[in-house]
């Protein structure tokens, strides 16, 4: 493929995501910003499984600060709660609260819509190779000196 760029792609497939994501206009409707949509996703796909800051840290690959200043905003909104673990108070179980539940189904039903359709026409193989090609870039930006 001579001098081919898959950063190009992965930009151009990202805005158009992002884009599309944009397009529905979650945040201007519940007041949650995408990230706070994916946290609260994340946390329902946990379901009774305890939840902690360091899982979304690695969930997503942000920096602890970053996590800090997303859980901070969403207790603000009254969005989650952190309650601490009875064998170490150190450690803060996340949990959404009925407000976060009740919006979460709405966001949830619009994104599994989109994604849905982004994959139309994939097949399951092409999914899983895109998987493995995805966590291979992303572990070489990493190793690479790409900070979290």
């Amino acid at each position: 493929m001579g001098n081919y760029s898959p950063c190009t792609d992965i930009k151009s497939a990202d805005h158009a995501i992002r884009r599309r994501f944009e397009a529905l206009e979650i945040g201007r409707l519940t007041g949650l910003t995408p990230s706070q949509c994916r946290i609260m996703g994340f946390i329902m796909d946990n379901g009774d499984k305890p939840v902690y800051q360091k899982d979304i840290e690695a969930e997503f690959n942000i920096r602890r600060s970053t996590a800090t200043r997303l859980l901070q905003a969403m207790e603000h909104k009254n969005l989650i709660m952190r309650e601490p673990e009875e064998n170490d108070g150190r450690l803060k179980r996340i949990r959404l609260t009925n407000k976060a539940m009740e919006r979460s189904r709405e966001v949830l039903d619009r994104i599994s819509c989109i994604e849905r359709q982004l994959v139309e026409g994939i097949t399951a193989e092409e999914m899983k190779v895109l998987h493995s090609v995805c966590q291979r870039i992303r572990q070489n930006a990493e190793r690479t000196g790409g900070d979290k």
